[in-house]
C-alpha cells in the first residue's frame, strides 16, 4: 500500500481535527512559551531547581498542575514536529515545566542549539528580561 492510498483513507473529519488542534497548538505556544521562558531564572541552566519532591510537599496541587500542563506542552510540541508550529521551542518549555528526571540534561541539549538558543535568548530580550546564563 502506498503512502497516498493510506491519506486517502483518512476520513475528512480527522483532517479537519488534526489542523484546528495545530493551529490551536500554535496559538498556544505563541501565548505562552514567551511568558514560559521570561518567568524562568536567569540561572535556569546553571542552579539545580528543587526535585518533585520538595515542589509536593509544598504546592500539591500547582505541582499536578504544572506536570499536567507540562505534559500537554510535549505533547503539542511533538505533534508540531510534523503539523505547523513551533515544535522544538514548544517542547522545550514542556521540558522546563516538568519534574522529569532527564529534564535538565534534555533541555540543554535543546538549548544550546543555535536557532533554539537566539529564539530563546529573542524571546527573553523582548520581555525586557536578561538573557539565560551558561547556554
Amino acid at each position: 500500500m502506498t503512502g497516498g492510498a493510506l491519506l486517502g483513507r483518512v476520513p475528512g473529519w480527522l483532517w479537519l481535527s488534526l489542523t484546528g488542534a495545530s493551529v490551536l497548538g500554535l496559538l498556544l505556544a505563541a501565548l505562552v512559551l514567551p511568558r514560559v521562558i521570561a518567568r524562568l531564572p536567569r540561572r535556569w541552566f546553571v542552579d539545580a531547581p528543587p526535585t518533585f519532591r520538595d515542589r509536593l510537599r509544598g504546592a500539591p496541587l500547582r505541582t499536578l498542575a504544572r506536570n499536567g500542563s507540562a505534559l500537554l506542552l510535549l505533547l503539542a510540541g511533538v505533534m508540531m514536529l510534523f503539523l505547523p508550529g513551533q515544535g522544538v521551542l514548544t517542547i522545550l518549555a514542556g521540558l522546563l515545566l516538568s519534574d522529569l528526571p532527564l529534564r535538565d540534561r534534555l533541555a540543554r541539549v535543546l538549548v544550546r542549539r543555535g536557532a533554539v538558543r537566539r529564539a530563546v535568548q529573542g524571546l527573553r530580550g523582548a520581555a525586557g528580561v536578561p538573557p539565560f546564563e551558561g547556554i
